[in-house]
C-alpha cells in the first residue's frame, strides 16, 4: 500500500512539474484560435508573455494551482493578467461532475470594446465597463455561460451619431433555469432606466424596460424611442428580443 501511495505521489509530482510548453501544446491543440506566447513555469506555477484568443490579448498572463480547492472537491486554478490594458484576474477549475467555471472574475475594458459590435452602424461610447462576476458556469449544453455578478458602466455616454449621457449604468445578474437573469437601470443620466434581462445560454434574450426621459434628450433619441418603445402613463415601455449570437459579426 506504502509502495502504491508513492508511486501515485511521485507521478502527480511528475505531471505537475512539467514544463508548462506541453500543457500549452495541449491546449492549442484542443481548442482552435488559441495562442500562448513566451511561456514559462510549470503546470504548479507559471507564465505566458501573450495570450490570443477570439480577437482578444491577455498580457503577462500568470497561473498558479490552489490545492486547497481539492477539499471542497474542485480543482482550480488562479490566474492573473493584463486585459485591454487594465489587470484582470479571475479563478477557474472544475467540480466532481466535471462542470466547469470561472469565480471572482474581475477586469475592465472600455465599452467601445465590448458593446459596439452589438449596436448596428458606427456607434461610439465613452467609459468603461467593470466587471465583478462572482460565478461564470460553463456548460456545454448552451453557447453561452450563466452569470452571477455585477457589471457597471460609470458615466457612460454615446458620442456618435448622436450625444447620449446615460449616467450611471448598473446591470445585477443571477443565476436562473439555464438563463442569465439581469436587473438593469440608469441613474443619474438623460435617460432614467428601470428594466430586467433575460439570456439564455442559446443567446436568446428579452429585456423589458421602463424609460424615463430627463432634460433635453437629442431629437433623435426621442426618435427612437417613439419607433421601438411604447409610450404609457408618461414614460417609455421597452420590449426588445431576439438572438444576442445573431448580432455578433461572422
Amino acid at each position: 500500500r506504502g509502495l502504491l501511495l508513492g508511486l501515485v505521489a511521485y507521478l502527480v509530482f511528475l505531471v505537475f512539474s512539467a514544463p508548462a510548453s506541453w500543457a500549452v501544446q495541449f491546449l492549442q491543440n484542443q481548442i482552435p484560435g488559441l495562442q500562448l506566447v513566451a511561456t514559462e513555469g510549470s503546470l504548479w506555477s507559471g507564465r505566458a508573455s501573450r495570450l490570443q484568443f477570439q480577437g482578444q490579448t491577455v498580457t503577462d498572463l500568470s497561473w498558479r494551482w490552489r490545492p486547497l480547492a481539492l477539499l471542497m472537491g474542485r480543482f482550480e486554478y488562479q490566474l492573473q493578467g493584463v486585459w485591454a490594458d487594465e489587470p484582470a484576474s479571475l479563478r477557474m477549475g472544475a467540480g466532481l461532475s466535471g462542470s466547469t467555471y470561472l469565480a471572482d472574475v474581475s477586469a475592465k475594458v472600455a465599452s467601445q470594446t465590448l458593446l459596439a459590435p452589438l449596436l448596428p452602424g458606427n456607434v461610439t461610447m465613452q467609459g468603461q465597463l467593470i466587471m465583478e462576476l462572482e460565478k461564470v458556469d460553463i456548460s456545454m449544453q448552451g453557447l453561452l455561460p450563466i452569470l452571477y455578478g455585477q457589471i457597471r458602466w460609470p458615466q457612460a455616454e454615446v458620442t456618435s451619431p448622436l450625444n447620449l449621457n446615460l449616467g450611471d449604468v448598473v446591470l445585477d445578474l443571477a443565476p436562473g433555469e439555464d438563463k442569465t437573469l439581469g436587473k438593469l437601470t440608469a441613474q443619474n443620466g438623460q435617460l432614467l432606466i428601470d428594466g430586467t434581462l433575460e439570456l439564455a445560454q442559446e443567446g436568446d434574450y428579452a429585456l423589458l424596460a421602463d424609460v424615463l426621459t430627463s432634460g433635453q434628450v437629442d431629437p433623435a433619441v426621442t426618435n427612437g424611442l417613439n419607433t421601438f418603445a411604447e409610450f404609457r402613463n408618461g414614460q417609455y415601455q421597452l420590449d426588445l428580443s431576439g438572438n444576442l449570437l445573431s448580432l455578433l459579426p461572422h
